[in-house]
């Protein structure tokens, strides 16, 4: 408010930027609740909540998120007139309503792990490699950063390949880091790719899924590891260490309760993260505890473009399982007989569809 009494110009957006806010809290604390104590209404009321914070990050949503919403809300809209119950769109909301327990936690462990400044020292020190040295180290520096922040590993690993010389260098570092970063996808623990795969596969503990998908990157890696990789390699690996041991360290914590309490690995991510990271902060960052407020603020506020098609998505996929005309139709293709090659064959054309 002003002096005279007349809003400011931005109080409006203050006060849709607090309800949000409150909406993703509330959807979150929710979340941690209906792991250890569900109860039915209650989840009910958080997808209301679900479908109020939607409408209040609309303008988050990107143009092309937009036109697939609005065909997935027609797909569902088409099973639900010809036959798929209304509990399968609900129940894809309830699926949904988990990520909003995923993307604080794993805001919360990205945090923690950005503390020290060691990302910033990497960055330094990979500077300072001779170019070649520099585009054959990229590969591991982005594999190990994006194993931690996956989009924000480019903006540490951009910068020294921007700087390669020539465009075709540049262009060749480019592709480099990509790769690494990208492998980092298939076992990190600290991605929504994960949470979204081991969510769909319960029964799979989350050791197993971390300890497959390290096997393909470090084949991945190994298969891309140019031969002056080690060089350069050589003068970053006490920065690399001090990322690659903490995040391998807290994957193998969240694998460990996973194991030990039966719990579902999406549930442990949610349950076992938040309290972690506080621990970890009371006791070597205490003065930095005050920052997590803003950063968890920051991704609360700023699920608007991926809720929408998490929650429109996953309700289309119930509704579409669920209808019995798609059922007899999938029943027609006997695709249980195909031949397993096949199979994998499929399976990896969808994995580098979602990568």
């Amino acid at each position: 408010m002003t002096v005279s009494g007349v809003p400011s110009p931005g109080w409006r957006e203050r006060l849709v930027q607090g309800a949000i806010a409150v909406l993703g809290a509330a959807m979150w604390v929710q979340c941690i609740q209906h792991i250890l104590w569900p109860v039915a209404g209650l989840r009910y009321a958080a997808m209301g909540l679900l479908g109020g914070y939607l409408v209040l990050t609309l303008p988050q949503v990107g143009r092309g998120t937009r036109w697939i919403v609005l065909a997935c809300l027609g797909v569902t809209g088409l099973c639900l007139a010809s036959g798929s119950p209304v509990s399968a769109a609900l129940s894809g909301l309830d699926t949904a309503l988990v990520f909003m327990g995923c993307f604080p936690a794993i805001a919360m462990i990205r945090w923690a792990l950005e503390r020290g400044g060691t990302l910033s020292r990497i960055e330094a020190r990979h500077r300072d490699l001779p170019p070649q040295a520099r585009s054959d180290s990229l590969l591991v520096v982005g594999h190990v950063i994006g194993a931690v922040v996956t989009m924000g590993a480019f903006a540490i690993v951009m910068p020294p390949a921007d700087q390669m010389g020539e465009l075709r260098l540049r262009t060749q570092a480019a592709r480099v880091a990509l790769r690494g970063v990208s492998l980092a996808v298939l076992w990190t623990p600290f991605t929504v790719g994960m949470g979204f795969a081991v969510h769909g596969f319960p029964q799979v503990p989350l050791w197993q899924a971390i300890l497959c998908g390290m096997g393909l990157a470090l084949i991945g890696l190994a298969l891309s590891m140019g031969r002056g990789a080690f060089s350069g390699l050589r003068r970053i690996a006490p920065g690399l260490g001090s990322v690659a041991v903490p995040v391998l360290g807290a994957s193998a914590v969240l694998a460990a309760v996973n194991l030990l309490s039966a719990m579902p690995a999406m549930d442990t991510i949610i349950l076992t993260a938040p309290l972690a990271v506080l621990a970890f902060a009371l006791i070597a960052h205490r003065a930095a505890l005050p920052g997590l407020k803003p950063v968890l603020r920051a991704s609360l506020n700023g699920l608007g473009n991926e809720m929408a098609l998490f929650s429109a998505s996953v309700a289309m996929g119930m509704a579409l399982t669920s209808n019995p005309a798609f059922r007899a139709a999938l029943d027609g293709l006997d695709l249980a007989r195909l031949p397993a090659v096949m199979t994998a064959i499929f399976a990896m054309l969808n994995g580098i569809g979602i990568a």
